[in-house]
């Protein structure tokens, strides 16, 4: 696979751009973090002459793209292994489903995509007091992750990298949202690759104590309003249960299609 510069960049987003929502990623981080920089880089594969394939690599994560399935897998598994650390692949399903042969004891998760595009269907959850983070919130809100099932296997042993991480990306521009009670973050939520159109909301999680109060409600709307204030055309954010799905649903999202992610056992 060929590695972009930044004379690619219009050749890069007319390709993305077919598929915008399930290319938040490329399409933010290009914008907010370029091609020049040692934790981002932007690969592309071509067949005939013509565009067969794309792989960013942020850090040790990866997201490869194709306007079909048919696409050169193998080339995209070879520019991935020639990495020695991989955390996680993760894109559109029918995508990231060609890579499993390759990578046959990552665990695989698959969510549900959705779009929001209406402010108007929000609830903004007035008697709620949702707060904008600032980077110093960064070791809280991995705090929390540790404290919910859901999401500490993600950052078991790896805590203090995980806060530096989350630390630089607020600095860089991801938006997070929360709610806190006696100087303790009680739910959060992310809005990262934020770019001139979109964003994807990520992170979305509560307390397990202090669920069924609204709060995962709240921080999403004030989170999704702030972005839709700002001009974007539309947000998305990926889910794996029906609870979740149910309020989502309620705040306006509309689901698009199936988000996948290969994640490595030894690193999450």
């Amino acid at each position: 696979m060929r590695k972009l510069t930044e004379a690619d960049r219009d050749l890069v987003l007319k390709y993305v751009l077919k598929e915008p929502e399930y290319n938040i990623f490329i399409i933010g981080d290009i914008e907010n973090h370029g091609f020049d920089n040692d934790y981002q880089e932007i690969f592309m594969h071509e067949e005939n002459s013509q565009i067969d394939c794309m792989l960013l690599r942020y850090r040790n994560h990866f997201v490869p793209y194709s306007h079909h399935e048919g696409f050169n897998s193998k080339a995209v598994f070879d520019q991935i292994k020639s990495y020695e650390k991989i955390c996680d692949i993760n894109g559109k399903a029918d995508i990231v489903e060609k890579l499993i042969p390759y990578f046959p004891d990552f665990k695989r998760k698959t969510d549900y995509l959705s779009r929001l595009s209406k402010v108007s269907r929000l609830n903004t959850c007035a008697d709620i007091d949702v707060k904008r983070l600032d980077p110093s919130f960064a070791g809280a809100v991995i705090d929390l992750y540790n404290n919910v099932d859901e999401f500490k296997d993600g950052y078991e042993g790896r805590t203090e990298e995980a806060a530096q991480e989350t630390k630089f990306a607020m600095e860089r521009g991801d938006l997070v949202f929360g709610v806190t009670a006696d100087g303790v973050l009680l739910s959060v939520a992310t809005a990262t690759a934020r770019n001139s159109r979109s964003a994807m909301i990520i992170g979305v999680c509560t307390l397990p104590e202090e669920r069924g109060k609204g709060y995962a409600s709240a921080v999403v709307s004030k989170l999704c309003e702030s972005c839709l204030e700002e001009g974007m055309e539309f947000l998305c954010l990926f889910y794996d249960n029906p609870a979740a799905g149910r309020i989502y649903r309620r705040l306006g999202f509309a689901e698009m299609g199936r988000y996948m992610m290969l994640q490595n056992p030894r690193l999450n």
